[in-house]
């Protein structure tokens, strides 16, 4: 090697604080060349803290980016943290590391997924639960999530639940980590097509449950829902004696008890016992199971008893349409509702190891998500907030576990060198930026169709005739 140039550089880490370097970088002198240009050799003390062409060092974006999007922090707040360290960025400046920080940390996880599959194939497995969260029909975020582990595998922006747009990104998530070994989903029939079709390219038994949650909600059992219901019950209590209110009330008690006996015959838990800080213990494996064939067995007979006692003419009009309602959906949806023991492969053990119930995994993460942007932006409607939220913020959730942590990058601290030695191959500029940039340059069909559109105009743009009209005009 020889001496090619000395430049002097400026950086600003939380290890040093704002510093000027004179960097001394080398080139090959027999004239070799990598990807076009002499293959050259730089201070690896600085390419260790600071990025290409960048001044603000890697533990500074990782400072950021945690304080972004794990404490949902605002930007002032991070600005007078920093400048308690001696460090003075603008909000410009904020913002720009926090984009910069979700390409890194996207391009980690990509790099990472080989040891992420084998963690999940040691397991036996993983059950892939999947949802879309938004906020008044805007900002629609996908989310894929390993259901034993509660990682995030994977996380994308759509325009609208339609299963041409979701089927794609499972592939992708299955091309990455290896087949599910069951799949929980809700009972949209965007998402029940996509993983319809998934289960019939993958050519296997996989089982197919629907949430227990989402069952009730879409019965009419809505928790929110019951509860202004019973306030509201509580409230007209002293006049639903009286004649106008009377048969009003009679009919709501009837369907409200015929809703009872199926949430009854489910038994579901919102907080399973064990995690909600009494100390009780969690059930055994084997007193799960059983418990999981009693409430199959208990709806079983109770779609039966419905059955027998639903009366088929006279004046019980009211009671007949509720019965009828609770059967459609135990006759939709009840072959999905069972089936969450799975037997592991001998090489996990063998044993029986049961999936949730419910998506509330992938719930809670909405909700921690929402309400950190409320906090960050002090906004209730997160309308523009969620559409302008990039959707690798999701994969930051996995840095709150320690088990994915480790595998991503160790541990927290050192977070900084894996997001330098993904920069490591390419110094000539952020490699990794430049892709997630081009990424959202290149919008694929399916994702140019804008979710905020009214919907009167939907039912127009969104059809083959226009298709065709569109291919024809171009």
């Amino acid at each position: 090697m020889q001496v090619r140039k000395t430049l002097r550089r400026h950086g600003v880490t939380l290890e040093h604080g704002p510093f000027v370097a004179r960097e001394t970088t080398r080139v090959c002198a027999a004239g070799c060349r990598k990807d076009g240009a002499l293959v050259t050799e730089r201070a690896e003390v600085l390419t260790s803290r600071l990025p290409p062409k960048g001044t603000v060092g890697y533990d500074v974006i990782v400072f950021v980016g945690l304080a972004r999007f794990v404490e949902h922090r605002q930007r002032e707040e991070i600005r007078a943290s920093l400048a308690q360290r001696g460090i003075d960025l603008s909000a410009g400046e904020i913002s720009g590391l926090c984009r910069r920080v979700l390409a890194y940390l996207e391009a980690l996880h990509e790099t990472r997924a080989p040891e992420l599959r084998a963690a999940l194939e040691q397991d036996g497995g993983w059950p892939l639960h999947v949802d879309a969260t938004g906020e008044d029909g805007r900002g629609t975020l996908l989310v894929v999530l390993a259901g034993w582990r509660r990682w995030v595998l994977g996380a994308w922006k759509v325009p609208t639940e339609r299963a041409e747009v979701i089927l794609p990104r499972l592939r992708e998530v299955v091309s990455r980590f290896g087949a599910p070994c069951a799949i929980m989903r809700n009972l949209g029939r965007a998402v029940t097509e996509a993983c319809q079709d998934l289960v019939a390219e993958l050519g296997g038994d996989i089982p197919m449950l629907a949430c227990h949650l989402h069952f009730l909600k879409d019965v009419g059992g809505d928790v929110r829902v019951r509860q202004a219901l019973e306030r509201l019950r509580r409230l007209l209590h002293p006049v639903d004696s009286q004649v106008p209110l009377e048969k009003v009330a009679r009919t709501l008690r009837a369907r409200a008890a015929i809703f009872a006996e199926l949430r009854d015959a489910l038994r579901l838990q919102l907080k399973p016992a064990g995690r909600n800080g009494t100390g009780s213990p969690l059930l055994t494996r084997e007193q799960a199971t059983a418990e999981l064939r009693d409430i199959q067995a208990a709806v079983a007979a109770l779609t039966a008893a419905l059955a027998e006692r639903r009366p088929e003419r006279g004046p019980a009009q009211d009671e007949r349409q509720a019965i009828d309602i609770v059967l459609a959906h135990l006759k939709r949806h009840g072959a999905r509702l069972f089936g969450h023991a799975i037997q592991l492969p001998a090489s996990a053990g063998g044993s029986i190891r049961l999936v949730d119930r419910t998506n509330n995994c992938l719930e809670g993460l909405f909700d921690d998500m929402k309400r950190g942007e409320r906090r960050r932006s002090g906004r209730k409607v997160l309308a523009q907030d969620l559409e302008q939220l990039p959707p690798a913020a999701a994969l930051a959730a996995n840095l709150r576990l320690a088990d994915s942590a480790a595998i991503l990058c160790g541990s927290l601290d050192t977070l900084p060198q894996a997001f330098a030695q993904l920069d490591a191959s390419c110094r000539r500029r952020s490699s990794i930026v430049a892709r997630a940039a081009a990424r959202v340059a290149d919008a694929t069909d399916c994702d140019v169709v804008s979710a905020s559109l009214p919907i009167a105009d939907r039912g127009i743009i969104r059809t083959e005739q226009m298709d065709r009209r569109i291919l024809a005009a171009a």
